[in-house]
This record gives C-alpha cells, sequence and structure tokens, in this order.
C-alpha cells in the first residue's frame, strides 16, 4: 500500500498545477474574484457529509481499516457548515427564487461538481475497507491541495475585509492537515499487502478520481471567470489605486506609454547583459551598486528588474538590467534554472495591514532582523529554481534611499552565500531540478530544517514526500558523481534509486512489447514517474553510465 499511497502524493503534485490554481495564486485578479467560483462547488461539497455517513462509514465490522475510516468520517462529517458561512461573507448568499436555484443545482455549471459526488457514491458503494481507504486518500491529497490554495487567498482577502472564512481559509486547511485516524494508523495503512491484481486495480481507481477531480476544477475555473466580481470589489480596486499612486514619479499614462514600448522592445530580443565572477562579494557589490545608481529601477518601481542568471558550475554570472517583471515569465529568462530578480518595491502588506496607512512606524535604521517589514521603498532580492520562488531578501528601507551601510552589504552577502549555488548546489536545488519535490516541499523542509538537527533528506523523507533510497541514490550517483559505469538499461536504474519496483518495470515492459512506446512514456502515462524526473535520470545518470561503459570497452578492444 506503501507504493500506492506514494503515487497518491505524486498525483497531488500535478493536480496542484492544474490551470485552477494558477488562477489561484494569480494576486492580480482581486481574492474575491478568485473566490467566485464557491456557488459552483455546492453540490460536490454539500454530499460530503452524506457521502462519508451513508457509504464510506461502516459500524458493522471489526476491520481494523474500516475502524480508522469510521473515525475519519467522523472527524470530516460537517465542514459543509464552514461553506454556508463563508457564502454569506463572501457575498455569495444571493436572494434567488427556489426555482431558480434548483435550476442553477441542475445546471451544465454544476454538472462537473454534481458527477463528482454522484461517481464517488459509485465507487465507495461496493468498495472493500482497503478501496475506501484509498478513495479516502485522493480526496484527502486533492482537499490538501484546494485547501492549501484557497487558504492563501483568503490571507490576501482578510486584509481586506478583516473576516474569518473558516471553510476556504487556515481553520479547514489546519483541520484537514491533522487527522488524528489517519496518521494514528499510518504504519497499518503502509503495512497493507496487495497482490500485483490488486495493485493495478488500486492505480486505475486513484487515477480515475483524480481525473473526476481535475474536471471539477476545471468547471470551477471556468465558473469563476465568467462570473466578474471586480466591479463591486470596491476593496480591491482601493487596494489597487493605493500601489499605483505609491508609485507617484510619473504619471498613469507616462507609464502606459513606457510599459508599451519597453515590451515591445523586449518581445523582439534579449538585452545584452553584464558578467560578473560567481562569488558572492561580487555579486552583493554590484547588486548594491545598481540599486544605488540606477535611477531606471527608481523611476519604475515593482515595474522593472534586474534579472541574475545563475549558470552551470564555476561560469560567471549574467546580469540584466532594467527587464520588465511581466516579460520574464515564459520567455527565454526563466528558462534558466537557477536565477534572481531584483526589484525596488513598497511594502503593500505592511501598508495595507495598518489601520492607518498614513500612520505607520517605520524600521529602525538599525533593525535589520526585521527588514521584511519595511513599508518604505525598499530592494527586493528573489530566489527562483525552475521557474519557482524559493526564497526572497529585504533589503531595510532607508531615509535617504541610500543602502551603502557595512550591514545592508553583510546582510544581502550573507543571504546570497546561503542560496548561491555557484560552487555547490545543495541538495535540495538537485531535487527540485529533477522534479522529485516541489518548491513549497521544499520550503517546509527547509524550515524545519532551521528550527532542528534533522537533515533535510530526513525531513523529506519523514514528511512521506519520497523514499531516503531515492534521496541517497541522488545524492551518490549525481552530485557526488560516483558512476559505476555498468551501462544499464533506464529500468534498472529507476527500480536502484527506489522511485519504482521491479514489478512496476515488468508491467511497464510488457505494455512495451505490445505497444512499441518508449519505456519512460509508459511510465510517465502510468504516472508512476513524471517526464521531468525520467529526462534528468538519462540526463545525469544513464547516458553518462554508458558512455563511461562505451569508453571502456574500446580501451580493452584496442589493448587486444
Amino acid at each position: 500500500m506503501k507504493e500506492i499511497l506514494a503515487y497518491i502524493e505524486q498525483k497531488k503534485y500535478e493536480f496542484s498545477q492544474l490551470p485552477f490554481f494558477e488562477y489561484l495564486r494569480d494576486q492580480s485578479i482581486s481574492p474575491m474574484q478568485r473566490l467566485a467560483f464557491a456557488p459552483c462547488a455546492a453540490p460536490f461539497i454539500m454530499s460530503f457529509g452524506e457521502l462519508n455517513r451513508s457509504v464510506f462509514r461502516d459500524e458493522s465490522t471489526n476491520d481494523p481499516i474500516q475502524k480508522i475510516i469510521n473515525k475519519h468520517t467522523y472527524e470530516d462529517d460537517d465542514h459543509w457548515l464552514w461553506f454556508l458561512e463563508d457564502l454569506e461573507k463572501l457575498g455569495l448568499n444571493e436572494s434567488t427564487p427556489f426555482a431558480e436555484t434548483l435550476k442553477f443545482l441542475w445546471s451544465e455549471e454544476t454538472d462537473s461538481s454534481r458527477q463528482l459526488a454522484n461517481e464517488l457514491y459509485r465507487h465507495g458503494a461496493d468498495a472493500t475497507p482497503i478501496q475506501k481507504l484509498l478513495i479516502i486518500s485522493v480526496l484527502e491529497a486533492t482537499g490538501s491541495a484546494f485547501l492549501q490554495a484557497t487558504s492563501q487567498v483568503i490571507l490576501e482577502l482578510q486584509r481586506l475585509k478583516k473576516q474569518e472564512y473558516r471553510y476556504f481559509g487556515a481553520t479547514h486547511f489546519t483541520v484537514d492537515s491533522n487527522h488524528y485516524c489517519f496518521e494514528s494508523g499510518k504504519q497499518l495503512i503502509e503495512e497493507i499487502q496487495l497482490t500485483e491484481k490488486d495493485k493495478l486495480a488500486n492505480y486505475e481507481l486513484a487515477n480515475n478520481n483524480f481525473k473526476l477531480f481535475a474536471k471539477f476544477v476545471d468547471q470551477l475555473l471556468v465558473y469563476a471567470k465568467e462570473k466578474n466580481l471586480n466591479q463591486k470589489d470596491l476593496d480591491f480596486n482601493s487596494y489597487k489605486d493605493l500601489n499605483f499612486s505609491l508609485n507617484k514619479n510619473s504619471s498613469n499614462r507616462d507609464a502606459l506609454a513606457s510599459a508599451s514600448i519597453l515590451q515591445h522592445n523586449y518581445d523582439a530580443k534579449v538585452k545584452p547583459y553584464q558578467t560578473i565572477n560567481s562569488s558572492p562579494e561580487n555579486l552583493t557589490k554590484y547588486i548594491l551598486e545598481r540599486i544605488n545608481i540606477g535611477s531606471e529601477l527608481r523611476q519604475r518601481k515593482g515595474f522593472l528588474c534586474d534579472v541574475i542568471v545563475v549558470p552551470d558550475l564555476g561560469q560567471d554570472i549574467r546580469y540584466y538590467e532594467n527587464i520588465p517583471v511581466n516579460y520574464i515569465n515564459g520567455n527565454t529568462l526563466d528558462q534558466n534554472k537557477h536565477y534572481y530578480i531584483v526589484t525596488l518595491e513598497f511594502g503593500l502588506d505592511i501598508i495595507l495591514d495598518s489601520p492607518d496607512p498614513l500612520a505607520i512606524s517605520r524600521v529602525h535604521k538599525d533593525g535589520f532582523d526585521n527588514s521584511d517589514k519595511s513599508s518604505e521603498i525598499h530592494p527586493v532580492v528573489r530566489r527562483f529554481c525552475c521557474d519557482r520562488l524559493l526564497f526572497e531578501h529585504h533589503i531595510l528601507e532607508d531615509i535617504s534611499d541610500e543602502w551603502t551601510k557595512d550591514n545592508h552589504f553583510l546582510a544581502l552577502f550573507k543571504f546570497l552565500q546561503n542560496n548561491l549555488s555557484i560552487h555547490e548546489k545543495p541538495l535540495g536545488f538537485y531535487l527540485l531540478e529533477a522534479g522529485l519535490v516541489n518548491s513549497e516541499q521544499l520550503k517546509i523542509a527547509l524550515d524545519e530544517q532551521k528550527v532542528t538537527t534533522t537533515r533535510l533528506g530526513e525531513i523529506l523523507s519523514n514528511h512521506g514526500w519520497m523514499k531516503q533510497k531515492t534521496i541517497e541514490y541522488v545524492m551518490e550517483k549525481i552530485i557526488h558523481k560516483r558512476l559505476s559505469g555498468n551501462g544499464q538499461r533506464l529500468g534498472s536504474y529507476l527500480v536502484e534509486s527506489g522511485l519504482l519496483s521491479s514489478d512496476q518495470i515488468e508491467i511497464a515492459l510488457k505494455e512495451q512489447e505490445l505497444s512499441h512506446l518508449c519505456l519512460g512514456e509508459i511510465l510517465a502515462s502510468y504516472d508512476w514517474v513524471s517526464q521531468q524526473t525520467i529526462d534528468y535520470i538519462m540526463e545525469k545518470v544513464v547516458l553518462p553510465e554508458r558512455q563511461m561503459s562505451t569508453s571502456f570497452v574500446n580501451k580493452i578492444a584496442q589493448k587486444l
């Protein structure tokens, strides 16, 4: 069962990357607009309590797995009440005739929501306790991804509305993240032994349920985009007005004109860059020099940025100046695995959190530990890996807008020294490049590592995000480059790394005999391992070992 649970965790990550979640993460859209999907989700959410009571729960048996499920159904039984509260607070509890409400609930707008509930009823009706457990595990995985995304939107909304939202906010996410019954029965669940036939059936059941949830959130996205709430959202309009008025060095018309010109220029070609020696000290000096004398960054705060591309080992850094922030995503600069962006910004979060935006206490001039609480204009340096934000560093605001003090230098130097992966990339970056963890998981693990003495690999393994065997394999074969030169087939490497079992490889090989597809394509289609991970293992391990093997054979042949 452990392999099935690992598969579900992998599918959860893929689920969290769907367009619906990108929409929820888009802070250029008002929080209210991003949550406008809520009524469309009602058929599924309102059926959830009944699903627990009538389908998953069974008090007539002493089966230990069923007992775990029963406890779970009681913990998760009445969250729909929170949903009704949030609808009211979001202004989505519109008064409509009963007949109109019925039409909506059985309309095409909610068919995926109804279908999801119906299919879960059907899958669970005659399911064994193990099959029920698998369905619930998919529900937990998709629910976690959903609530993690909505709770971040709610944080933004709470800055404007000062209200608690229990269903879409932190309350529900925290409760669902700490289900006692699953945690207490974790060892029993992981030790469940399945036949090969049962394994394949459970993989198919899990995959089908994830497809249902994907269809569900796709419909939520369509509904949210069709319901235009931005005109009603006066608080968010005020937020945007405040953001724009703070950047008061140029008129609105000039800013729009500049944006148009700059975007046209950068669409045509990538701006030339400066090369800088790859030491943290040199880069710190260059960044501080840029933000102290670069007039463009000051005049176009939050619109222009500098981009710092971190190339392969030993090569110089490429420093691009005055790039429109919106240009980076989806363009050639974004294709680099490791890069930083440098901007000058106001601390809008601090301003909006204050009861009186005109009476905010400034951070003390020596308060470098609180630089992220700067409300006035200040530089921000953000670190990305594979287009995912990993870390950010705020340089303390200065009343004269000059960042020339020793402490300014030391704080930025320390940040770059800890995160600049030039001479030796930390383990986490390799795991990100390989697609073995996502940036969110890595951030959680690194935060946990700061307050414990536990190694990063052990933390990731304890969370169940990857096997210790896989971490050790990455360290040996990729980081320390201890290659054997055996020149094995791809499947052998994936088993050796702990990513797949020999049974899974055997199933894929049998399918390959019939389909004549590449083994990697088949494995990725089963969602047992991502295409990104397969490509990475091929590039970093399989091909180098085959080259070593070929070279060794050639040397022997020459001697003969």
